[in-house]
């Protein structure tokens, strides 16, 4: 029997953290990105296509 508790479980948790975009977002990103639990945009966005396009990757979450 262990002595751990269940809380005391480790996790471990991929986040991708995409900078310095340049208002492109790169057709190899995506692939990229497929295996990381999130993705993390801190980023300046210039242009709204630049967001809709942004948007579009899975597990997105835009820092503004």
């Amino acid at each position: 029997m262990s002595n751990e508790s269940a809380d005391s479980e480790r996790y471990d948790l991929q986040i991708a953290v995409i900078s310095d975009t340049h208002n492109q977002v790169p057709e190899r990103l995506p692939p990229a990105l497929a295996t990381a639990d999130e993705n993390w945009y801190p980023g300046d966005v210039y242009r709204p296509e630049t967001l809709n396009d942004l948007n579009t990757l899975d597990k997105i979450l835009l820092i503004y």
